[in-house]
């Protein structure tokens, strides 16, 4: 599946989601799909800077692919990491450092999280694009 058919996805499961309570309620649900064993990456290397929550992400590079993992101290934002990942996550590098991640404004997800928490999405993004970019330029 291609980046713009999982955020479309994505994007649908949520606008299924009436109010934003609803929506918060899925983004904790989707916290659950962080397997236990990504909690391994919590060191200060993996640390992402900019978040109001501890955020750890730590990538491997196999096959021309990125596959990530990462964590969060908060439910809601392993909520977010979560749908992150299922964008970004067995992306080549070129493909995350291209991609238009449009999700995060569809979904309005961008301006109903607290400035902080959009703060913390952004400094996420960002990070794991910047990882991206070490592995596209070589």
């Amino acid at each position: 599946m291609d980046i713009t058919t999982v955020q479309n996805r994505i994007i649908e499961e949520m606008t299924r989601r009436g109010d934003w309570m609803d929506r918060y309620a899925y983004l904790t649900e989707q916290a659950k799909n962080l397997p236990e064993e990504y909690q391994e990456v919590r060191k200060d290397e993996n640390a992402v800077s900019g978040c109001q929550s501890q955020v750890w992400v730590d990538a491997d590079y196999r096959d021309g692919r990125l596959y990530f993992r990462a964590d969060s101290d908060t439910v809601l934002t392993k909520g977010i990491i979560a749908l992150i990942l299922q964008v970004v996550d067995g992306r080549t590098p070129e493909e995350i450092v291209g991609a238009d991640l449009y999700v995060f404004r569809e979904t309005g997800m961008e301006s109903n999280l607290s400035p902080a928490r959009s703060d913390g999405l952004n400094a996420i993004i960002r990070h794991i694009r910047m990882m991206a970019r070490q592995y596209a330029t070589g």
